[in-house]
């Protein structure tokens, strides 16, 4: 989790700076997403971080404080002016747990160590542990396996809390070209791999290592000439995926590392508008399929197949790629719950749940302006092909059978003649038998029989009172097949 560390300065230069992405042309995909607020409950617009404690339940930074969602209500925890035992400063960056299911909070001023036993708080100021001013700003916070606490900064770079003398240091650096290395600076992660090995961030030596065991960080050296140990392409994230390889976002692309055999690979270049302090909010995460979604604030979500170059472009309805070519949604996080849920964070428009199995419906409705959408009028029955599976066969009032193909969401539309229908043509019922057959129940028309062509074969209606062969009405409502196909009729009452 990556967080923005503007100032007032770079606050103007954020509103007002362009970027201009190029990345390869790729293929896209929409998802429906529920929007969750201020009037649900949310305590702010601006959402910096989501996690999910052991509990299963949601936490998310704000710049309003820290909020506790159980999937029912809020409880929401702020600073109290006066009062040392409150959450020390409301913007918070990130939240982890510890072994003990206590918090640590990375937010303006520091770092606050919430526990939940006793429901208090206790804060570190960063300032004044090491003595300067204005360089507090914690933006990752990270509890090893091995019992540690880790924190990423805005003016020290990794430090870590020492749990003896109940304070903050800074983390162990080996010397560098023989001279000390340097920690005033900004980092923007902390992470430990599956080995136990922690990887941090730092800008002025790049990507810095602590393998498990090792006393010392020591900056990556990788195969190729690069820019990613540099301020101006200061990494921003970095994620290991099941098969070992590491993802590393940064302002000017999305590299993958195979440390194994130290190769480093660019797979996705930016460009230009790198020098935004927007470029620095990042997140990556993969799913319960083995794909790697990489979230980037103005550069919207690309999701890799696997741990594969190939990804698909993911667009949220609503947001619009301008001319400038940022996204008007700013995204800031992604979390995936225990669930398979997914949890966006955004700058300006709250929080945003996505559940790829249980998506929220999506609407289809007539539009005048658009020849191929659905048929106007209204819709009747509803039949799922099983010849031909993501085909609908969908009956409407007036228009006959829209057949609607799940893949490409296009509709083909096949008419009929009427005589006694007051609508023109209404399919009631559709069914399709095993050989392709499809029956078509009309208001007023009798039954049609049609192939696989959608091909009239043959209409049923009904000839006289005292034929008992004939159908009983020509509204035919209801089709089902036993051992011998039933036909359901009613009166025209109704």
């Amino acid at each position: 989790m990556n967080h923005s560390i503007l100032n007032s300065t770079q606050l103007f230069f954020f509103l007002f700076g362009l970027i201009w992405v190029t990345i390869p042309e790729a293929k896209s995909q929409e998802i429906q997403l529920e929007t969750i607020s201020i009037s649900n409950g949310l305590a702010s617009p601006q959402v910096m971080d989501i996690m999910q404690d052991s509990y299963g339940l949601i936490w998310v930074g704000t710049s309003n404080g820290l909020q506790r969602y159980d999937g029912y209500s809020w409880k929401t925890y702020r600073n109290i002016i006066g009062n040392t035992n409150s959450l020390q400063h409301n913007m918070i960056f990130d939240i982890a747990e510890d072994a003990n299911r206590n918090l640590w909070i990375a937010n303006e001023f520091g770092l606050t160590y919430f526990d939940r036993a006793k429901n208090t708080f206790k804060n570190y100021n960063i300032d004044s542990t090491f003595k300067t001013a204005g360089a507090s700003r914690t933006l990752q916070v990270l509890t090893d396996s091995q019992g540690r606490v880790w924190a990423s900064t805005l003016g020290f770079e990794i430090i870590q809390f020492d749990p003896e003398s109940d304070t903050w240091i800074q983390a162990p650096y080996a010397n560098i070209n023989g001279k000390p290395a340097v920690h005033s600076y900004i980092s923007m992660f902390v992470y430990e791999d599956n080995a136990g090995g922690i990887w941090g961030g730092s800008a002025n030596h790049g990507l810095m290592y602590l393998p498990k065991g090792a006393s010392e960080f020591r900056p990556i050296k990788f195969d190729i000439e690069n820019t990613l140990n540099s301020f101006e392409n200061t990494i921003s994230e970095i994620y290991e995926d099941k098969d070992g390889f590491l993802w590393i976002t940064s302002r000017q692309g999305i590299f993958k590392y195979d440390v194994a055999n130290n190769k480093l690979r660019e797979i996705v270049t930016y460009n230009s508008g790198n020098e935004d302090i927007a470029t620095f909010l990042n997140s990556i995460r993969e799913d319960s399929e083995g794909n790697i979604w990489i979230l980037n604030n103005y550069r919207g979500i690309l999701k890799f197949e696997g741990n594969s170059d190939q990804y698909t472009e993911v667009l949220i309805p609503g947001n619009r790629k301008m001319n400038t070519g940022f996204w008007t949604n700013r995204l800031t996080e992604l979390m995936i719950d225990k669930s398979g849920i997914f949890w966006f964070g955004s700058r300006a428009e709250g929080l945003f749940k996505y559940d790829p199995v249980n998506q929220p419906f999506k609407f289809y409705s007539h539009n005048a302006e658009d020849p191929s959408s659905l048929s106007q009028g209204g819709t009747y029955g509803l039949f799922a092909s099983k010849i031909s599976p993501g085909k609908i066969y969908i009956g409407t009032r007036g228009n006959g059978i829209n057949i609607f193909n799940e893949e490409d969401e296009s509709i083909q539309k096949v008419g009929f003649s009427s005589a006694n229908d007051m609508f023109g043509g209404s399919a009631r019922s559709i069914y399709e038998q095993a050989d392709g057959t499809i029956w078509v129940g009309t208001w007023g028309d009798g039954l049609i029989k049609m192939d696989q062509n959608y091909q009239e074969l043959k209409r049923y209606k009904r000839t006289n009172e005292d034929d008992k062969k004939g159908l009983p009405n020509d509204q035919v409502r209801v089709i089902r097949e036993d051992k011998k196909v039933i036909f359901g009729s009613e009166p025209m009452a109704g």
